[in-house]
């Protein structure tokens, strides 16, 4: 008996909010002032596991991009879906569980963003923390 799932189908529009906590430079002490919410209309396309997000935002880069996988994981039994994004920006990474279903459809992923910032030579990174969702615009 297999416990594996099929690959969820996650094509279409979804609104993407980041609410985050950053540290504004190294010299300075992070303080819960240095928050921000970006929030943008995307579109995800897919190719098996694998995911890019396109940022449907005038005001954002064109090539601006999240790709990310799908990945199963199974316990006590129990098979569930997971999704890791990373951006091409910098070094972003979400990690994001299912948190709605309607309809046998995955309506919303929720999770936490990190970003390390702040490397030998690269003073302007910022460190930051955050929550993330995906909530779904369009049918499948």
């Amino acid at each position: 008996m297999s416990l594996k799932s099929s690959i969820p189908d996650i094509r279409g529009r979804w609104y993407y909010i980041n609410r985050i906590l950053y540290q504004e430079n190294i010299l300075v002490l992070p303080t819960f002032a240095n928050q921000r919410t970006r929030e943008y209309l995307t579109e995800i396309e897919q190719e098996g596991q694998f995911i890019i997000i396109k940022i449907l935002d005038p005001s954002e880069p064109p090539l601006k991009t999240i790709i990310g996988v799908l990945h199963e994981s199974i316990q006590n039994n129990v098979s569930t879906w997971n999704l890791t994004l990373v951006d091409n920006l910098d070094n972003g990474v979400r990690q994001m569980q299912i948190s709605d279903i309607d309809s046998g459809f995955i309506t919303k992923w929720s999770g936490v963003y990190s970003e390390g910032g702040f490397s030998y030579g690269n003073p302007e990174q910022e460190p930051a923390v955050g929550l993330v969702t995906l909530t779904k615009i369009t049918p499948t």
